[in-house]
């Protein structure tokens, strides 16, 4: 009981703790803003993750000084003195965004939410990657359009290597960059790249809680003492569960993988019991389980959309181990012969398999999200001993829960 006590002390005070301590207090850099009138004035700037950066700028005049907020259409852009460069413009969906910049030169590359746009003397076109769909016989592929390869090379035509440069070029930002610096150096033009932050990780912390359902199944096997359970529903149980989680993400590689871990604590009291009467004997078998349990999940969580929320899928591993392990089968031959069991020898640590599906949307600065996990742990119990049935657990779990 001590040790339960320990771990929920430790999910209900140290990972809050964990949380405040990740997401801090707003910090501001050293930066200004570009007004309508093309004037800079320079004060303090709140830079966050790309989906705030892209949407608003929060300024300061001085580091005390009372926060300002800025929408696209009411500055020209904004930036650090330590290089993250943002411009206003309109993306391909006519909303008024903050553009932001990843190599300047000739021509610049700039970034939105996993769209990238080439900009010449002020003026942005966005570089595209479609799909065509092309019929053969009875089947139907889709085939790759790389129509931003047409337009680079329109631009970059006074380059001799453009063409081998564009070939080995791939659609996403590491590669753009590197493109747009090798036409610098071929075209003997200026060049600035701005990114330092391209393997930069992204640390999301957060709380979750919500039920799950849990059944414990026993296949007897050579043990005689549980051949009973071939005869019966299995174990059930409905329990709380709380979560502490952790979200990992490189924003400036893909907004659509992330990898999610954390701590989660399970507890479950799953219970069977089977009467049977037969030529007036009554026997009466009575299978109690409770346990409990600290799951360190392992898993990619994949969105949909290319923002990165919405819809998504997980799956992965779970490393687990019991903190508490009770035991009690009773078994009643009525009237009046009753045996008591506690032979259900567990193994300490056990691996799991985890799938599932989600739904997160931004929040001001925070994500909320909601899902459900399917997850499967064959061979619970250790047949060291006296012949032993064999058990899984199967649990389906529903949460929900905010990263800060």
């Amino acid at each position: 009981m001590k040790k339960l006590l320990r771990y929920l002390w430790f999910l209900g005070f140290v990972f809050p703790s964990l949380v405040s301590f990740g997401q801090g207090k707003d910090e501001y850099k050293a930066g200004y803003i570009l007004t309508l009138s093309n004037d800079s004035l320079p004060g303090f700037i709140l830079l966050q993750d790309h989906v705030f950066n892209t949407t608003q700028c929060r300024f300061k005049v001085s580091s005390d000084g009372e926060e300002q907020s800025f929408s696209p259409e009411e500055i020209r852009g904004y930036g650090s003195v330590e290089g993250e460069v943002f411009r206003s413009g309109v993306n391909s969906e006519q909303k008024a965004v903050f553009f932001q910049y990843k190599t300047r030169g000739k021509y610049n590359l700039l970034y939105y939410r996993e769209t990238y746009f080439i900009e010449a003397a002020g003026v942005l076109e966005e570089l595209i990657m479609s799909q065509e769909k092309v019929q053969i016989e009875d089947r139907t592929f889709a085939k790759a359009r790389e129509e931003y390869k047409y337009l680079l090379r329109e631009k970059m035509i006074n380059c001799l290597e453009i063409d081998r440069y564009l070939k080995a070029t791939e659609f996403n930002l590491r590669s753009l960059s590197r493109l747009f610096e090798n036409y610098a150096q071929c075209s003997s033009t200026p060049f600035v790249s701005y990114e330092y932050d391209l393997d930069k990780m992204k640390i999301r912390l957060g709380l979750s809680a919500g039920v799950m359902g849990s059944v414990f199944d026993m296949i007897p096997g050579n043990s005689a003492r549980y051949v009973f359970t071939d005869f019966g529903a299995p174990l059930l149980s409905v329990s709380f569960v709380p979560s502490f989680l952790a979200e990992f993400s490189f924003p400036s590689l893909t907004e659509k993988a992330s990898v999610r871990t954390g701590v989660t604590l399970y507890s479950a009291t799953n219970e069977y019991y089977r009467k049977r009467e037969e030529a007036g004997i009554v026997d009466i078998q009575d299978v109690t389980v409770t346990s409990a349990r600290v799951e360190i999940p392992l898993y990619l969580r994949y969105a949909f959309s290319r923002k990165g929320r919405g819809p998504y899928v997980i799956g992965g591993l779970g490393m687990n181990r019991f903190i508490k392990w009770e035991t009690l089968r009773v078994h009643t031959v009525e009237p009046g012969i009753v045996t008591t069991f506690s032979d259900l020898e567990k193994r300490n640590f056990f691996v799991n398999y985890l799938i599932g599906a989600g739904m997160d949307f931004p929040l001001g600065k925070r994500v909320v999200l909601g899902e459900v996990v399917y997850g499967f742990a064959p061979y619970l119990l250790d047949g060291s001993g006296d012949p032993m049935p064999t058990a899984w657990f199967q649990t389906v779990s529903l949460s929900g829960g905010v990263l800060f």
